[in-house]
């Protein structure tokens, strides 16, 4: 069995669960386990999914909940999630719903620990622990859940990003560059997150106009196209894996990009912090991370850019760090096929096969048996 690898460094941390071994500790009712290949659960009906206590590295003040689900028509997938503080757990907060139709906020809402905001939950009191749920509801077919992440983070951040180092980041992965500006004028000004999420898409083999992605992410609930779970929720539509993720730094960004996989990334920033960028300034906007050039600087496919030949860009690497490290708190939408990718074992030992086939014998002198992993170590699986 194996677990999905994350890093944990204060204070970005992710929880990310998505193999049996993930939810082994899950209360699960109304819902049926599904083979591995295929996810985590799925309902005919109604069923709910309830995880444990989920310790947190350190206090955190804020939370950004996702999932990658199969919702057909009439059917519904919904996130919650509460915190502990120093007094006790608080009540569920909803993080949204995800319908056939597209993904919808919760209303705004306040009480004395926390204030729901589209697609975010801010805390007044730093919190250590957390825990999910989710409702499914199946409709014309089953639904079915993939995986559930959390995202918690505090205001702390390095001021200085890691020491550049060459390795196979030091690359362009040659996206094909689109610029928000190219839609029409009541879109043009608000749509750099579809316009990001599109150049993904297309990345992965799916070609869609801008426009009509936009449409697809736009929260059915507050109309913002740049909800973050609504964005990777569309992207989990297409049977990509996908999720918000708090990103510790931009070495992060260049594991991803090694492995061949582009990072949408949100940035903030004030006059001059950005230099380079089309934009004087922003209170947020999203863009696409390709690469890095062999001093270590970013290669980002802008859709602020005026056309398309304006969108890829060169931004050095500690100015980025700033607008997007501690500014944003590392915030991105990580997207890409479910397989090949590296994942840790999560048990003492794992025997390491060539076919993935149930044995009911293990046979030292079995040509099939490749090597054994320790937990912690790592594997790239395949399919």
């Amino acid at each position: 069995m194996l677990l999905a690898a994350t890093s944990v460094q204060a204070m970005n941390h992710d929880i990310v669960h998505r193999t049996p071994l993930d939810t082994a500790k899950v209360r699960a009712v109304g819902l049926e386990r599904t083979p591995f290949a295929e996810g985590l659960f799925r309902a005919k009906s109604t069923g709910t999914l309830e995880s444990p206590d989920l310790e947190s590295p350190a206090a955190f003040d804020d939370l950004v909940g996702s999932i990658s689900a199969d919702v057909p028509p009439g059917g519904e997938a919904e996130l919650s999630v509460k915190v502990r503080t120093e007094t006790g757990w608080s009540p569920w907060y909803s993080l949204g719903i995800e319908r056939s139709d597209g993904f919808s906020s919760p209303p705004r809402s306040e009480d004395a620990l926390a204030v729901v905001d589209v697609d975010q939950l801010k805390l007044k009191t730093p919190a250590t622990a957390a825990r999910y749920r989710v409702r499914l509801r199946g409709g014309k077919r089953p639904a079915r859940l993939r995986s559930v992440s959390l995202a918690l983070s505090n205001a702390d951040a390095p001021e200085t990003p890691p020491v550049f180092s060459t390795g196979p980041w030091v690359r362009d992965l040659g996206l094909t560059p689109r610029s928000q500006r190219d839609a029409q004028e009541k879109y043009r000004h608000d749509i750099c997150s579809p316009t990001s999420l599109a150049m993904v898409l297309e990345f992965w083999g799916f070609k869609e106009e801008t426009e009509a992605v936009a449409l697809a992410v736009q929260d059915r609930s507050s109309r913002l196209f740049g909800n973050w779970p609504a964005n990777t929720a569309y992207a989990a539509s297409k049977g990509l894996d996908a999720r918000v993720a708090r990103l510790s730094s931009l070495a992060d960004i260049e594991r991803e990009v090694a492995e061949g996989r582009p990072v949408a990334v949100s940035v903030t920033f004030g006059a001059g912090e950005l230099p380079g960028s089309p934009l004087k300034k922003t209170g947020g906007h999203l863009m696409v991370i390709g690469g890095f050039t062999t001093e270590g600087d970013v290669i980002a496919y802008d859709p602020a850019g005026e056309n398309r030949d304006q969108v890829r860009r060169i931004y050095p690497r500690a100015a980025f760090h700033k607008v997007w490290r501690v500014n944003k708190r590392g915030l991105a939408y990580l997207i890409g096929p479910t397989l090949p990718r590296r994942f840790a074992a999560g048990v003492s030992v794992a025997d390491l096969w060539s076919k993935p086939v149930k044995r009911a014998v293990l046979k030292l002198d079995d040509a099939e048996h490749r090597s054994q992993l320790l937990y912690g170590e790592s594997v790239t699986v395949l399919e």
